[in-house]
């Protein structure tokens, strides 16, 4: 007998799509003559081995970060990018582990964005171009790991990239935007939180992956909401 964890298991491995998965529980709902479980599915931690793999994987990613900024800042940042990208190719792909391919998509992305803001720091670019420039570099690198591995926070994660490339492009084009700071913090907020429930819409029973989506975009849009209140704070 399969249970609903290696349905959602299958659905994660591409071998079902989510529209299969979902008429596959309610055809069995229907013949058990109950509604189908509404409950969430969303997995931080598949077990205890979970913990031991992020340990091992943090510890391979410091070093071979320290190894490449030996050399220069910038690569240490690229490899660690690479690195993660690579480990995610075993525990996300294949071993579908939840806790460390978390990890390792955010080691990804940050590695991404550290490395093209070291680089053109390096350069001599002012703060805004370095980092709003590789913002839009991190977002693109968040898309093809989305495409690769789907992880469910990759789409949050691209999104606050997204967020702080229009951020300082703004600063570029308008420099008074500055004194908006709570009014375009909100802004952000908001147009996170409707991302979020366009997610959330999609997947009314909980039993897709776009739960989990609109669930860490739900977590990102909150402390957007909570710093454009403290700027009203400061700046009152």
């Amino acid at each position: 007998m399969y249970s609903d964890n290696d349905i959602a298991s299958a659905v994660r491995a591409g071998i079902l799509t989510d529209e299969v998965a979902t008429a596959f529980r309610d055809y069995i709902a229907g013949l058990r003559k109950t509604p189908v479980a509404d409950e969430e599915h969303f997995r931080l931690i598949t077990g205890f081995n979970d913990i031991f793999v992020v340990i091992a994987c943090l510890l391979l990613l410091v070093s071979v970060s320290w190894i490449g900024t030996s050399v220069t800042s910038w690569f240490g940042a690229l490899l660690q990018a690479g690195t993660a990208w690579a480990l995610a190719e075993y525990f996300t792909r294949k071993r579908r582990m939840a806790l460390p391919s978390i990890v390792l998509l955010l080691a990804f992305v940050a590695g991404v964005f550290m490395s093209g803001f070291m680089l053109l720091r390096d350069f001599g670019l002012s703060q805004e171009l370095a980092i709003g420039i590789p913002s839009g570099v991190s977002a693109l690198a968040a898309w093809s790991h989305w495409l690769r591995f789907k992880v469910p926070i990759t789409v949050a994660a691209g999104t606050a990239t997204v967020v702080v490339g229009v951020f300082m492009l703004l600063f570029i084009a308008i420099p008074e935007a500055r004194q908006w700071m709570s009014s375009i913090t909100f802004s952000a907020g908001v147009v996170v939180f409707a991302l979020a429930m366009r997610w959330d819409v999609s997947d009314t029973q909980r039993q897709t992956r776009r739960s989990d989506v609109a669930f860490w975009l739900h977590i990102y849009c909150r402390p957007t909401f909570s710093a454009s209140y403290f700027f009203i704070v400061t700046s009152a």
